[in-house]
């Protein structure tokens, strides 16, 4: 039980910060687009927004013991969430 939430809090850590790589483009877009934003409030909402779904889809994981459930939901989250 204690290395399934060890291994929960690892892969909802590691979601995230592979989501941070992205800062490229929202650089690009908001020079493109929004060119007086807030990168680093940008940042911070990008951090939490990760955790939550990172949350999310660790909580798919645990609960239905397969990494299937996961993708599903990571896939329904790409395609209907922006």
């Amino acid at each position: 039980m204690k290395n399934d939430l060890i291994a929960y809090i690892v892969s909802t850590i590691l979601f995230e910060v592979w989501h941070l790589g992205y800062i490229d483009t929202i650089i690009w877009r908001t020079s493109l687009f929004s060119p007086d934003a807030n990168i680093a409030n940008i940042m911070f909402w990008k951090i939490i927004t990760g955790m939550i779904i990172g949350v999310i889809l660790g909580f798919f994981r645990y609960k239905n013991k397969n990494v299937y459930s996961s993708m599903l939901v990571h896939t329904f989250i790409n395609t209907f969430g922006s």
